[in-house]
């Protein structure tokens, strides 16, 4: 799997001249479609199939900022699955300088219908998705 590369933008930026807190969760979500899409079952794909994801829980510990042009490479994983529920975490480094860790972070959707109704479906939505995921990419074979 290819790792997300996000640049910093200016505007993302604070007065102290480091990336604010609240723009990693938008690299988190830009590096988890291109990673749905990577594994061929990208949004659209799930949206056409009557399901949505949204996300229910966010965790970040920082361990270092960023700042204006630099480069983070994301890499994604899905930590756990159950059932409905899909846990992704985000190892991310510094692209360019010393490749060190800038921050570990985790999100957990959860697969539901459009009306917000998780027993609406099938678990069999869930089975396959597995089966039809390369499972490998993932870490679960």
């Amino acid at each position: 799997m290819n790792t997300y590369k996000h640049e910093v933008k200016y505007y993302e930026c604070d007065r102290m001249g480091i990336t604010h807190h609240s723009n990693y969760v938008r690299i988190m979500e830009e590096a988890r479609v291109d990673y749905l899409d990577q594994l061929g079952y990208g949004f659209d794909r799930i949206e056409a199939e009557g399901v949505v994801s949204p996300v229910i829980s966010v965790s970040c510990n920082y361990k270092r900022p960023t700042t204006f042009k630099d480069v983070i490479e994301v890499e994604v994983s899905i930590s756990n699955m159950q059932d409905l529920k899909f846990e992704f975490t985000y190892t991310t480094r510094s692209y360019v300088s010393d490749r060190a860790r800038i921050a570990l972070r985790k999100t957990a959707s959860l697969l539901s219908s459009p009306e917000g109704c998780q027993s609406c479906l099938r678990r069999s939505k869930t089975a396959k998705m597995r089966s039809e995921t390369p499972l490998s990419y993932i870490g679960f074979v």
